[in-house]
C-alpha cells in the first residue's frame, strides 16, 4: 500500500525486528500492512482501493523524487564522485573571492571575511584531495556515454553445468577469480552458480536469457572500485521510472447508483448554496465594518442546508481512505559505539557554546555563540562560537544520518518526472503565481513604511556594522530569518538595499510555499488535492497580500506547510532522513515568524493522534502501541531540532523582556506596569475581551475583516468568495472523515484555532484581531480544507455520469477557479492599491524628483532638503528610494507641529551650490514663502501625484552666479 517507498512491500509478512539501539546497525524490516480498503467505484478492479491509493500513487511515482532509499551498502562507491569535488571548488572559489572583497571593504569586520576563508579553505581542501579521482571518473562517464560494438555472448555455464573457463569480464578478469572468499578459497558448485542468479539478472530476463547473457561486473572481495557505469544505469533508471500516476479523481467506496446519484445531487446543490451564502457574507461583511458582524436568519440556514449536504453528499458516497500504517523501522546508521561517541561529541560542542551568558556587562569568552553588543542593545553571533556550533551540528547530522539514494538516480527521477502531466500542471500554476507575486512590483505596493525602514536599517547594519544577530529586539522584536535571507541578497549577490529588493525576496519564498503546499497536498490525498491546493495558494488575495508588503510574514506559512509535509512524510516512510529533515524544519521555522510558533504544539499531538488511531483500529493484529524504531527517530529528531533552536533559546534566557515584548504587550498593553499591575490588567483583559476575539477570529475566514489598511482592503474577509464556500464546505467533509478513521484531517482542522491564538490574544488591542499576518501560520491549513470539495464533487460526478460528467466537473471547476482569481485581482490590484496608496504618502515621487535634480542640475545628496511637516513622509523612506540610506536633510523647525519648518534653510543661504527643497503638508503655501525669502531667484514647481490631496512642491535654488546673490 506504501508503494516503492514502504520498503516491506516486497517481502512476506514478518514479525517486526527486535528494537534496536538508536544509532544500532540494525536491518530495517516492518510489518507488511494489510490492503483493508474498500473496492473503488471508479474502475470496478478489485485492487484498485489499494493499489491505486493516493498513498500509493505518491510512493509510486512522487513529483519530487524522494531523497532517500534502503541503505546503501558500505561496498557501494559515493554516487557523488566528480559532482562534489567540482562543486567544492566552485563554493571555494566563490567564497574565497568574497572574503577578499569584504575584507578590502571593510578590514575592521575581520570576522565574516576569516569565516567565509574558513569555510573556502576547507572547501578547497576537500575539492583538491578528491580531484584526481574526479577527472579521472568524469573522463569515464563520458566514455560511458560513448556507444560500443556489442560483446559477443558467451554462455556462462559449461557442458559440465559449472562456469566456462572462458567467461571473463572486460577488463581480463576471469568470473572464477572474482568468485574467492577473503581466505582465498573458491566457491565451488551450486554455491558459485547461486550468486550469479536473481540479483545480477536485468529486469525482464528469463532464465534461458540471462543464462546466454555475459556478466559485466565480478564480484570482488572487499570494496568494489566505482563503477561509472553502473552510474549512467542509475541515472537511466531514474529518466525511465514508471509513470503510473495515481487517478487523478479519488476513489469512491462501492455503493449503490442511488446512494451515488443522491451524493451527486446533494454535492450540486451544497455547492450552489455555499457560494450564494459566501456572496451574502461578503456583503454584510462590508456594512459592518469593524463591528463584530451577527449572522442574519436567512444566511444561517443557507450555510446550514450547504454544511448538511455536503455531509451527506460525503457519508452517501464516501472516499475510500488510504492511510498507511506508521512505518517507524529501525535505520542503518553509523556504527553503534562510534555513532554515540560522534552524536554526543557533537551535543557537547553545541551546548558548551550557549552555556555562557550573553548579558549586557559580561564579556564571555571566545567560545560562547553569543556576545552583547551594547551598540546595538543586542546580541550577536561570535566567530569562534559559532564555528563550535556548527561542527557540534554537523557532527550529530553525520551520527544520525542513513545514507540515501544515488544522486544520479535521483537527478534522473527529477528530469523523468516532467512526462508528468501533473508536473506541467504544477509548473503552469507556479507561472500564474509569479505573474501575481511580482507584476507591477515596483508600483504594488509603492511606498515603503517605517516598518520597512526599519528592517533594511538592520540589514544594512549587518552587512557594514558587523550585527550577527539571532533575534532583533527593535519595532516590539523580530525573528532574523528574513534579515539574513536579505543580507545574502543584498551582499554576496549584490541586489540593492531597497524596498524592491524586500519584495522579491519575499515573493521567491512565497513562491516555494506553492511547491510545499503541492507535496503536503500529495501526502494528504494525491494529485488532484494537490494541485487544487497549490492553485488556491498561488491566487489566494491572503498570500498575496503577506508576500508582496516584503515583511517576513510569508515564513509562517511557509515552515507550517513544511513541518505538515515532512511530519506526514516521516510517518508513512519510517526512514531516519525524514525525521531529521522534521526535527531541523521545526526549529527552523522559530526563525522565521512568530505566527509560526504555535505549530510546535501541533506536531506531537498529531503523532499521538497517529499513534492512537492505528492502536485502536489494529488492536486485533498484535501491534505494539509504539513502532519499532519511532523512539530512536524521534530523539534523533528532537536533538537535531534542540542543537537549531539553542541560540534563540539563549537569546530569550538573556534578554526575556525584549524577547517577549511583543506577546506581552498584545495582552495587557504598552504601559509599564508593576507584577501586581500586570496580574490585574491580564485577569481583566481575558474576562473581557477573550471570547469576543476568539468569535471574531474563527469567523475571519468567511466574515470579520482585518482592519488594518496595512494588510488589508477594508470589509474583506481572509478568504475570497469561491474559497470561502469551499473551506466551508471542506469543513462539513472533514468532520464527516473524522467519522471514517481520517485522523489527518481531523488534526489539521483541529489545529486551526490553535493557529489563529496569535491573533485573538491581542486582548489589549481588539482591533487588532483578526489579524491577516499574525494568524498567516493557518493560511495552508485553511487551503488544503478548501481544496477537498472539488475533486470530490468531480469524482461522484464521473462514477455517476461517466465522461459527461467528468466533462461538466471539468468545466464547473474551471469556472470557480477563474472566478476566484479575477476576484483576487480585484481585491489586491484595485481595492488593495486605493486603500494602501491612500493610506501613505507618495515618497517615491518626492525621491524620483531628487534623482532628476541630481542627474540634470548637477545637484548632489547632501544639498537635497526636505521641509517636513507632522505625520509626513518618513525621511529614512525617502533616503533609500533616493539611494543614499545614510542621507538625512531633514528640516523639522523648532515648533511641535512643525509648521515654522522651513526657517532651518537659513543657515544654507551661505552655500552656493544649488540646492532642492522639498515641500508639502498642510503648511506648504507658509514654507514656500519662507524659503522665497531666503532665495529670491528659487524656482517654485507644483507636483501633482497619483494620489489626491498629496501633491507637493519642489523649491529648486540655482547656484551662485545664475541668478541674483541673496
Amino acid at each position: 500500500m506504501n508503494g516503492s517507498d514502504d520498503r516491506s512491500d516486497d517481502r512476506p509478512d514478518r514479525l517486526p525486528a527486535a528494537p534496536g539501539p538508536l544509532f544500532g546497525d540494525v536491518s530495517p524490516e516492518v510489518e507488511a500492512p494489510g490492503a483493508d480498503h474498500p473496492v473503488a467505484i471508479s474502475d470496478g478492479d478489485p485492487k484498485a482501493a489499494d493499489d491505486g491509493s493516493p498513498s500509493a500513487a505518491h510512493d509510486a511515482e512522487p513529483w519530487l523524487p524522494d531523497d532517500a532509499d534502503l541503505p546503501a551498502g558500505d561496498d557501494e562507491p559515493a554516487p557523488s564522485a566528480f559532482v562534489l569535488p567540482l562543486g567544492a571548488l566552485l563554493l571555494a572559489a566563490f567564497l574565497l573571492r568574497w572574503a577578499v572583497a569584504a575584507w578590502r571593504g571593510a578590514p575592521e569586520q575581520w570576522w565574516d571575511p576569516l569565516l567565509a576563508a574558513a569555510a573556502g579553505l576547507a572547501a578547497l581542501v576537500y575539492g583538491l584531495a578528491r580531484l584526481r579521482p574526479a577527472v579521472g571518473s568524469l573522463a569515464a562517464f563520458a566514455a560511458a556515454l560513448r556507444p560500443e560494438p556489442p560483446a559477443t555472448p558467451v554462455s556462462p555455464l559449461a557442458e559440465d553445468g559449472g562456469l566456462a573457463d572462458g567467461l571473463r569480464h572486460e577488463d581480463g578478469l576471469r568470473l572464477e577469480d572474482g568468485l574467492r572468499l577473503e581466505g582465498g578459497e573458491g566457491i565451488e558448485g551450486q554455491d558459485r552458480a547461486s550468486l550469479v542468479a536473481d540479483g545480477d539478472r536485468p529486469d525482464g530476463a528469463t532464465d534461458a536469457s540471462w543464462a546466454a547473457a555475459p556478466v559485466l561486473t565480478p564480484l570482488a572481495a572487499g570494496r568494489r572500485r566505482p563503477d561509472l557505469r553502473a552510474r549512467w544505469s542509475e541515472l537511466v533508471a531514474g529518466l525511465r521510472r514508471p509513470v503510473d500516476a495515481p487517478p487523478w479523481l479519488p476513489r469512491l467506496v462501492a455503493t449503490s447508483p442511488w446512494r451515488l446519484t443522491a451524493a451527486c445531487a446533494l454535492g450540486a446543490m451544497a455547492l450552489g448554496l455555499a457560494l450564494f451564502a459566501q456572496l451574502r457574507l461578503d456583503a454584510q461583511a462590508l456594512t459592518v465594518a469593524e463591528q463584530v458582524p451577527v449572522l442574519a436568519t436567512t444566511t444561517f440556514f443557507l450555510l446550514l442546508w450547504a454544511l448538511v449536504m455536503a455531509a451527506a453528499m460525503e457519508a452517501l458516497a464516501p472516499e475510500t481512505v488510504s492511510d498507511p500504517v506508521f512505518a517507524a523501522v529501525p535505520a542503518r546508521v553509523g556504527g553503534g559505539r562510534r555513532g554515540w561517541a560522534l552524536a554526543t561529541m557533537g551535543l557537547a560542542l553545541a551546548l558548551v557554546t550557549v552555556a555562557f551568558s550573553a548579558r549586557l556587562g559580561a564579556e564571555p569568552p571566545p567560545i560562547a555563540l553569543l556576545r552583547p553588543a551594547a551598540l546595538y542593545t543586542n546580541a550577536t553571533l561570535q566567530p569562534l562560537g559559532l564555528l563550535l556550533w556548527l561542527a557540534g551540528l554537523a557532527a550529530l547530522l553525520v551520527a544520525l544520518q542513513e545514507r540515501g539514494r544515488s544522486l544520479f538516480e535521483l537527478f534522473g527521477g527529477w528530469i523523468g518526472a516532467l512526462r508528468r502531466p501533473e508536473s506541467w500542471l504544477l509548473l503552469a500554476i507556479l507561472g500564474l503565481a509569479a505573474w501575481l507575486r511580482f507584476h507591477n512590483l515596483a508600483l504594488v505596493p509603492a511606498e515603503m513604511t517605517s516598518d520597512h525602514t526599519e528592517k533594511l536599517n538592520d540589514v544594512r547594519t549587518m552587512l557594514e556594522g558587523g550585527l550577527r544577530p539571532v533575534f532583533l529586539p527593535g519595532n516590539a522584536g523580530r525573528e532574523a530569518m528574513e534579515f539574513y535571507w536579505l543580507a545574502f541578497l543584498m551582499g554576496p549577490l549584490g541586489l540593492p538595499v531597497s524596498f524592491q529588493t524586500m519584495k522579491v525576496a519575499m515573493g521567491l519564498v512565497s513562491l516555494l510555499n506553492v511547491v510545499v503546499l503541492y507535496r503536503l497536498g500529495r501526502e494528504l490525498g494525491g494529485a488532484t488535492l494537490a494541485l487544487t491546493a497549490a492553485f488556491l495558494l498561488a491566487v489566494s488575495p491572503w498570500h498575496l497580500l503577506i508576500s508582496r508588503i516584503g515583511l517576513r510574514i510569508a515564513f509562517a506559512p511557509l515552515w507550517v506547510t513544511v513541518v505538515a509535509w515532512l511530519l506526514l512524510r516521516a510517518i508513512r516512510s519510517g526512514r531516519r532522513n525524514d525525521w531529521l529533515a522534521l526535527g531541523a524544519s521545526m526549529a527552523l521555522g522559530v526563525y522565521g515568524y512568530t505566527a509560526y510558533r504555535a505549530f510546535l504544539v501541533v506536531v506531537p499531538v498529531m503523532i499521538a493522534a497517529k499513534l492512537l488511531h492505528d492502536r485502536w483500529y489494529r488492536r486485533g493484529e498484535g501491534r505494539p502501541l509504539v513502532p519499532v524504531g519511532l523512539p530512536g527517530h524521534v530523539i534523533a529528531a528532537a536533538l537535531v531540532g534542540f542543537v537549531l533552536i539553542l541560540p534563540l533559546w539563549r537569546y530569550s534566557q538573556d534578554y526575556a523582556e525584549l524577547f517577549n515584548h511583543r506577546a506581552v504587550t498584545r495582552l495587557v498593553g504598552d504601559a509599564p506596569l508593576s507584577a501586581a499591575e500586570f496580574d490585574t490588567v491580564l485577569d481583566q483583559n481575558l474576562k473581557t475581551q477573550l471570547l469576543p476575539n476568539i468569535r471574531r477570529a474563527l469567523w475571519m475566514f468567511n466574515l470579520t475583516a482585518d482592519s488594518s489598511w496595512f494588510q488589508s482592503p477594508p470589509g474583506r474577509p481572509a478568504l475570497d468568495t469561491v474559497a470561502g464556500a469551499l473551506f466551508l464546505l471542506g469543513l462539513a467533509i472533514v468532520l464527516v472523515r473524522a467519522f471514517r478513521r481520517d485522523w489527518r484531517y481531523l488534526v489539521l482542522a483541529a489545529a486551526l484555532p490553535l493557529m489563529l491564538a496569535t491573533s485573538f490574544l491581542a486582548i489589549a488591542f481588539p482591533r487588532e484581531n483578526p489579524s491577516l499576518s499574525r494568524a498567516s501560520g493557518a493560511l495552508p491549513l485553511a487551503l488544503l480544507i478548501a481544496a477537498l470539495p472539488l475533486p470530490g464533487l468531480a469524482a461522484r460526478w464521473r462514477a455517476a455520469l461517466g465522461r459527461r460528467g467528468l466533462a461538466g466537473a471539468a468545466l464547473a471547476s474551471a469556472a470557480l477557479l477563474v472566478w476566484m482569481t479575477l476576484g483576487s485581482w480585484q481585491r489586491y490590484f484595485v481595492d488593495y492599491r486605493d486603500n494602501y496608496d491612500q493610506s501613505t504618502h507618495p515618497t517615491s515621487e518626492g525621491a524620483a524628483e531628487a534623482r532628476r535634480f541630481i542627474s540634470e542640475q548637477g545637484g548632489d545628496f547632501g544639498h537635497v532638503y526636505y521641509v517636513g511637516w507632522e505625520h509626513g513622509w518618513d525621511h529614512r523612506a525617502l533616503a533609500y528610494l533616493m539611494g543614499a540610506p545614510t542621507w538625512n536633510g531633514l528640516l523639522s523647525g523648532s515648533r511641535p507641529d512643525w509648521s515654522d519648518a522651513a526657517t532651518a534653510a537659513q543657515a544654507h543661504v551661505s552655500d552656493a551650490a544649488p540646492k532642492l527643497y522639498l515641500v508639502g503638508g498642510p503648511f506648504a503655501a507658509a514654507q514656500i514663502d519662507t524659503l522665497k525669502g531666503f532665495f529670491p531667484t528659487a524656482l517654485v514647481a507644483e507636483h501633482k501625484t497619483r494620489m489626491p490631496g498629496k501633491d507637493f512642491w519642489t523649491v529648486i535654488v540655482p547656484p551662485r552666479g545664475e541668478g541674483a546673490t541673496p
